[in-house]
């Protein structure tokens, strides 16, 4: 299975319980999935879904990969959706998130 396979399907299950261990996995993977492929667009909107989504969820931010030192995981969201447009300006989804 590949990791952003995987790490979508940790980010679902993240959103359904509502814990933070399985978001903290899709991040895990969404990041190797990135190291693999950096201009990939998919690895960083993956990435900043999971970031959004422990947000939403009101987890505390943590260091980690691509997680800026005292940048919460909205503004860590953002940078994400950022850098899949950097990697494919015309990836609709993370336009659309931006908006």
């Amino acid at each position: 299975m590949s990791r952003l396979r995987l790490g979508s399907i940790l980010l679902r299950l993240g959103e359904l319980t509502a814990r933070r261990q399985p978001l903290d996995e899709a991040l895990a993977q969404f990041a190797e999935a990135i190291r693999g492929a950096p201009d990939s667009p998919e690895g960083w909107y993956g990435l900043a879904l999971a970031k959004l989504e422990l947000h939403d969820q009101r987890f505390s931010s943590k260091e980690g990969p691509y997680q800026r030192i005292g940048s919460d995981y909205l503004h860590g969201a953002v940078d994400g959706f950022m850098k899949a447009l950097e990697a494919d300006p015309a990836f609709g989804a993370a336009a659309a998130r931006l908006a």
